[in-house]
Parts: structure tokens; sequence; C-alpha cells
């Protein structure tokens, strides 16, 4: 998949289940799965369905695979595409017939992440999932390579003991390796809970516009394009988990932009995606980005609810964001969850949003008003850490603060609520 392909793009043949059980209808599936090949310089010749179930063992029929073979010489496709994750079998039985490159939903994902991970974080954990996937398979990758070139069978045999050896030792090296990253990811959350500070995560479907959303954020109110995060439209197009700092209405916050989603994405991908997940799950809020101007709107908003379920943090607050307002003829409703009607692009009620955002952040806040005596060094030190002062008198009994807590540190905070005669003037 990554040679060197010049001005040329490979021409392919896509292949799909047309399955009533299924969420997606399979025009809008394998359109999507035509759009994802394009992205790693793959054209659409041909797209051929089969009704029914998958066959566990060739995925459609003998006599499907019969056709899609005469369509392959007749076309002169360089590799077939299959709109699920084909099991090792499959992808051996399927390779003994047609003959050529094929690959399956789930390779053409990760080829894709491959290519936009940037961070080192990122990079080693797509590079964990594509030898998660691969490992299965190799057998069925050898005996194709084998095929290609003189040798005896004990000599393939001796090659593929290797490639497993090595895969194995990169699983486990690379593993450790996360180990680490992800235990340095935990501090610096935990330590954001301890700080009290809130954090509200940005999630969705690919290219509904998570990232656009957070820039136009950062826009308005720091108005500092070098906070600004890369949003191009394109599948994929954000890999690397971003947080920023977002001051609005006296209340700060971290926002977090995570890693689209997108229907049968395969759950050893969105596993290994273990940072964006600890920001999603010790979110306080999170907002679910909505392309409302999408055909399949409904349709995508059900495959981020079942990744979120799968995720167990679906019962977390959410505000449901219906983006590109600013392009829907007929605008959508939600029922039963918070909505708002927004555009990334023209910032139609980002006013509304912030409002939103930290009025839910406050919500759990309590004011109150405490008289520290001088001599209490270490409550007023705990006071200014765990607490927002909006004024601070020096009286001759001590400092007379008015403050806002989060009400975890309010019981500690609120042993030194004076009476109302004690207050002075």
């Amino acid at each position: 998949m990554n040679k060197e392909m010049g001005d040329y793009m490979k021409k392919a043949i896509l292949v799909g289940i047309d399955n009533k059980d299924d969420l997606y209808d399979i025009d809008y599936s394998l359109n999507e799965l035509s759009t994802l090949a394009g992205e790693i310089g793959i054209t659409t010749a041909l797209k051929i369905t089969q009704k029914g179930s998958i066959n566990k063992y060739t995925y459609v029929g003998s006599g499907k695979l019969s056709e899609i073979l005469v369509e392959v010489k007749m076309l002169e496709a360089d590799v077939v595409i299959f709109n699920d994750e084909l099991s090792p079998l499959m992808y051996k039985n399927i390779q003994e017939i047609l003959q050529l490159e094929i690959l399956d939903r789930s390779s053409i994902i990760l080829e894709i992440f491959l290519n936009h991970a940037h961070t080192t974080s990122s990079k080693l954990e797509i590079k964990l999932a594509n030898l998660k996937y691969l490992y299965p398979r190799l057998s069925s990758i050898r005996e194709g390579f084998d095929r290609q070139r003189a040798g005896d069978k004990g000599s393939g045999e001796t090659q593929l003991e290797l490639d497993r050896r090595k895969t194995l030792n990169d699983i486990n090296r690379i593993e450790k390796a996360l180990e680490e990253e992800h235990r340095m990811k935990s501090r610096v959350i935990q330590r954001r809970k301890k700080d009290g500070i809130k954090t509200v995560a940005l999630v969705g479907y690919t290219n509904a516009g998570k990232s656009s959303t957070l820039n136009s954020i950062i826009e308005y109110t720091n108005k500092d394009i070098d906070k600004m995060v890369y949003a191009k439209n394109q599948l994929f197009a954000t890999l690397d988990t971003s947080v920023r700092r977002i001051d609005y209405n006296q209340t700060s916050f971290l926002l977090t932009d995570t890693i689209g989603f997108v229907s049968k994405l395969p759950h050893h991908l969105v596993n290994s995606f273990k940072e964006t997940l600890m920001e999603v799950a010790e979110a306080d809020l999170i907002i679910h980005v909505l392309d409302a101007s999408s055909k399949y709107a409904y349709m995508e908003f059900q495959t981020t609810m079942q990744v979120l379920q799968d995720l167990d943090v679906s019962d977390k607050k959410m505000l449901i964001l219906l983006n590109k307002i600013d392009l829907c003829e007929q605008k959508p409703s939600v029922n039963g969850i918070d909505s708002i009607e927004f555009s990334a692009k023209t910032k139609h009620n980002i006013d509304k949003l912030l409002k939103y955002i930290t009025n839910y952040l406050n919500s759990d806040m309590i004011n109150t008003t405490v008289l520290i005596p001088y001599s209490d060094g270490k409550m007023l030190n705990y006071v200014r850490n765990n607490a927002k002062i909006i004024s601070q008198v020096s009286l001759d009994s001590g400092y007379q603060i008015t403050l806002t807590c989060d009400k975890r540190y309010y019981s500690k905070i609120s042993l030194y609520e004076p009476n109302d005669s004690k207050y002075e003037s």
C-alpha cells in the first residue's frame, strides 16, 4: 500500500453485503468506503453488492466471487476492497480465488490513520493496532508473497515463524512504551481533577466539524490563532488529542478535540486510543458535534452514541451541537438531550454554546464568604489553591474572603463561615 505510485491511482472494486439489519444502507456505506479509499490514493471503478448475510468463509457466495473475478479482468482492477473486516480465513480463501491485492475496511482506516498521526503517542497507538490486525493474517500474507517468488515450502514456513516472532516482539515493545505514556497522561488528568480544573470533550463522527468548533471558540474567546488546531475537510484530519484552555464569563475550562468516529470502526482500533478515551471518560461535559446538514445525520449520531456506549461513557452529561446549521434546508430535531443549533463557520449561537458550557460547569459551584485568621496560613493557601476569590478584605480578626468553590472543597472551607454577628464592617 505504501509503494510509490506517482500520478497513478490504483483502481478498486468495492464489495459490500446488503443486510437489512445493518444500521447503514449499503449505498451510504459503500460511498463512505469509496471516500476512505480515495484518502489513500485508490479510485473506485465499480461497486458490487450481495443481499443477505456475510459468508463466514468467503464474505460473499462463490457465484458472486466468480462475478467479481470477471469484473477484475474486464476493468483491469488492481485491488478488491471489502466493506467489513475480513477474518483471516476469509482473506485466505478470497485471495486464492482472486489472486490480487485484497483489502478490507479496517485496513483502509488503519492506512489513513498511519498517514495522519503526528505525535509519538498516536503513532505508537496506531502502529500497535496495525500489528494486532496483521498478526492473525500473517499466514495468508506470507502465502500470497510466496506465490510471487520461487521458494520451497519449508523456507516459507520458517519465514512465517520469523514474521510472527518479530510481530509479537514489536507488539510487546510498543505496549510497554505506551504503558508509560498512558501513566503520564493519567497523572496529568488526575492532577487536573485535584486542582478542580473543569474539562469539556468534543466527540463526534469524522468530519462533523469538531476541530473547526474548537478553532471558532478559540478565535472568539482568546483571539490567539497560534492555539488553533489543524482542521481540514477530510476524514480523520485529527488523530492527535488537542487540549486548549478557554476563558469565558469568568470561567476557565479545558476543551479537548478528540478523534472522529466512523461506521464499522474496528474495536481494536478504538481501544488503542487510550489517551483520547481518557479525556472523554474524565470530562465533566461531552459535546457531541453532529453534522446537521448530512443526509445521514441520524445514522452518524447513532454510530457515535454506540461507540460512547461501548466505552461506558454514554451516561455522562451531554450536549448535542447541531453543527453546519447554515447548510441545512430542514433543521433536525433531537429529543431527550439538550441541543444547540450551531455553525463553526459563521459562529452562529457561539455565545449560547459558551454560556451553556460555563453555566453547566458552574452548576456545582458554591458561593460563600469566609473569615480566615491571619495565623491560619495553611487554610489561606487551601482557599487560594481550590477556590476562585471574588473579593478579599483585611479586617482586625483576619481575611474576609468572598469566593466560589467546587462542592468537593466546600465542606472544609465552610468551617470558616462566620455567623452574621461575627462579620465586621
